[in-house]
């Protein structure tokens, strides 16, 4: 039960350094060369905290003059939490930059979030600015997002890299109060799990593999390579707020199952129909490029997709059949694929928008098309559809008595699923049977 605290200044009285152990040896502890070791026994391990950073382990060594501290086995660091996300300036007339919430269902008061740990097998390096975890490492961390939102995750890889907005010393405790995270560079083998949450109910949950990724907390950067994939379950239409009590699970553990279309809410609540879950999927083969704060993602390179909605939030979409998104859905081809999240919906939900080039052929159970070009707006539901100067845009209904003669040849074709409507500009060839049909039906003549 040794104890050793490096005593603060008149400037900055908080202690500089805490080593807390079951035994302590100090070498050369009155010259710049001093080196220290501390160990835990049994099951307590030692621990050492810097400012805002905590080191757990069998084993912790520090070497002074080096700046130096590493840790030969397993053990666990802390990082000081993930500021929350703003909305960049522009975007709305007020910000209101107080958390919302604490996480729990009545909201009754702001939180700070949860220190980032990281876990470990192998060893740790760490020079006061940059500190490299080996083997099985394990990363769990929250932030708050510019939409009210936490965001919880947990990543799983090889090796990691992590860095510090400052150096920290341990010859005198020097470092800023606000120390931040800095970037966190993943090698080996990546998976990724999380969920974002509004006042302790689940909103959507996010799953992703690929091999190296980074992440630079400071200007929202993202970075993986492939063969990779993405998959989200997201609540559409704002309608977070209808189930009451329901909470989801922490990363790692099952996700909760959502209520069946017209099923009671828990409690004294009168029925209601079930929210409605999106479901999108990504697989592509080169890399995955973003950025977090700007709530955009590129996948390249093969990519292959569906999109379309879920009963339960376990459900999934088989992304190699489009017909499986069923009628509002679709499944998509090309060879780099845009998803960006707008900040809204009329209903103050965020909106999807997709942008497919190269090759890009989306399907449905009513209709395949095939562009240069190929975007989709959630908010309108709306596809559209451009050429490259080179070909043109092609669109075909389904059911076709010909599958390799398209219903509708253009630039720029406009289509919107709802009302099943098409808009376009400069048309090389339509097929008016279909309507032609109709209007001989209803005795009239075209």
């Amino acid at each position: 039960n040794v104890r050793v605290r490096q005593a603060g200044t008149a400037d900055s009285p908080e202690p500089r350094l805490n080593v807390v152990g079951d035994e302590l040896n100090i070498d050369d502890a009155d010259t710049p060369d001093a080196q220290l070791s501390v160990r835990g026994t049994g099951n307590r391990l030692a621990r050492v905290m810097a400012r805002s950073l905590t080191l757990e382990g069998r084993e912790i060594q520090v070497h002074q003059g080096e700046n130096r501290l590493w840790i030969d086995g397993a053990g666990q660091m802390s990082f000081p939490p993930l500021a929350p996300r703003v909305k960049p300036m522009g975007e709305v007339l007020f910000q209101n930059r107080q958390p919302i919430g604490d996480g729990t269902p009545n909201g009754s008061g702001p939180r700070r979030p949860p220190p980032i740990t990281v876990v470990w097998k192998g060893r740790m390096d760490f020079d006061g600015q940059t500190a490299r975890f080996q083997r099985d490492v394990q990363v769990r961390g929250t932030q708050r997002l510019e939409s009210g939102e936490l965001l919880e995750a947990f990543i799983l890889g090889g090796l990691l890299d992590v860095s510090l907005s400052h150096r920290l010393s341990f010859a005198d405790g020097a470092a800023p109060p606000d120390l931040t995270l800095g970037a966190m560079t993943f090698g080996g083998h990546i998976y990724i799990e999380g969920r974002t949450t509004q006042s302790g109910l689940v909103t959507a949950t996010h799953r992703m593999q690929m091999h190296n990724l980074t992440l630079d907390q400071a200007t929202g950067r993202l970075h993986g390579d492939g063969p990779g994939w993405l998959s989200t379950v997201r609540l559409e239409d704002g309608q977070q707020g209808l189930l009451p009590g329901v909470a989801g699970p922490m990363p790692g553990q099952a996700v909760p199952v959502s209520l069946p279309p017209g099923a009671p809410l828990p409690g004294p609540a009168t029925p209601v129909a079930a929210p409605r879950l999106v479901y999108l999927h990504v697989e592509f083969s080169r890399s995955v490029d973003g950025n977090l704060n700007a709530r955009h993602v590129e996948f390249s390179d093969q990519v292959q997709a569906i999109f379309g909605p879920v009963a339960r939030w376990e459900d999934e979409l088989d992304w190699r059949n489009p017909d499986a998104a069923g009628e509002q859905g679709a499944g998509l081809k090309c060879e780099r694929l845009a998803v960006g999240q707008l900040g809204g919906a009329g209903d103050g939900s965020p909106s999807v928008e997709l942008e497919a080039t190269g090759s890009a052929v989306v399907e449905g159970q009513r209709f395949l098309a095939r562009g240069a070009r190929i975007s989709y707006s959630q908010v309108k539901d709306m596809l559209l559809l451009a050429g490259d100067g080179r070909s043109d845009a092609e669109f075909y209904r389904k059911p076709r008595a010909n599958p390799l003669k398209p219903d509708t040849v253009a630039r720029t074709i406009m289509y919107w699923r709802r009302d099943n409507r098409l808009e376009i500009s400069g048309g090389r060839y339509i097929d008016l049977s279909p309507y032609t049909s109709e209007l001989m039906r209803g005795g009239r003549r075209p």
